[in-house]
């Protein structure tokens, strides 16, 4: 028996919501008649008038989450503690590469659509390239997609250039060139193309020959 004295159904001890007697009600404060009657019929669309009305009840009431232990507040206070231990530990050559690449076997699907391209494409036509943007080599932080396997300091990178800043080739060249690296940039424009087999060879023979031995 609830303790209202009604008798609930077989699967419940009280009668629902009977046991938060006591507790103030969720909208309690919130002026009543924003939504219509018919607001949570499949297919509703509130308009903008209820939009604004429910915006207009809503600022300024304080998020209950956000005292929660795992909270926005409660996150930052653990970033502010564990920042000035992780910046320690990433100063250590072997931790960061470490790091590098689980983040990279973890947060990507790898090869992507363009680097499965590449891939056939050296294994086609006997290209002295290897495949290593998995995490199997990192320079300066940053995991190159292919490196020559010929002695020549040279690196194959495919990406799409919808996904990075303007100036993500500057950037990632600088980095690799610290290590003597040249690298060779293929765009999304290059890889889908109808043709992009002949333009992509042609631009990987053509910096080959550049970089003589």
């Amino acid at each position: 028996m609830c303790g209202c004295g009604r008798h609930p159904s077989q699967s419940r001890c009280y009668i629902q919501g009977h046991n938060r007697k006591g507790y103030p009600a969720w909208n309690k404060g919130i002026k009543t008649g924003i939504l219509p009657k018919n607001a949570f019929q499949k297919g509703y669309q509130p308009s903008e008038e209820v939009k604004q009305k429910i915006i207009k009840a809503n600022t300024g009431r304080k998020n209950p989450w956000s005292k929660r232990k795992n909270g926005l507040q409660g996150k930052k206070r653990i970033g502010e503690k564990n920042s000035p231990k992780m910046k320690e530990k990433w100063k250590d050559e072997k931790f960061r590469k470490e790091r590098i690449k689980a983040i990279l076997r973890g947060a990507h699907k790898r090869p992507t659509s363009y680097e499965k391209k590449i891939i056939d494409l050296c294994k086609l036509n006997n290209l002295p390239f290897k495949y290593v943007g998995d995490g199997q080599r990192v320079l300066g932080g940053k995991n190159p997609d292919f490196v020559e396997t010929n002695g020549r300091k040279l690196i194959i990178e495919t990406y799409a250039r919808h996904w990075h800043e303007k100036d993500y080739e500057e950037k990632r060249a600088e980095v690799y060139a610290c290590y003597g690296y040249k690298t060779l940039f293929l765009k999304n424009e290059d890889l889908n193309r109808n043709n992009w087999e002949e333009v992509c060879l042609n631009k990987i023979n053509e910096i080959i020959r550049r970089m003589k031995l």
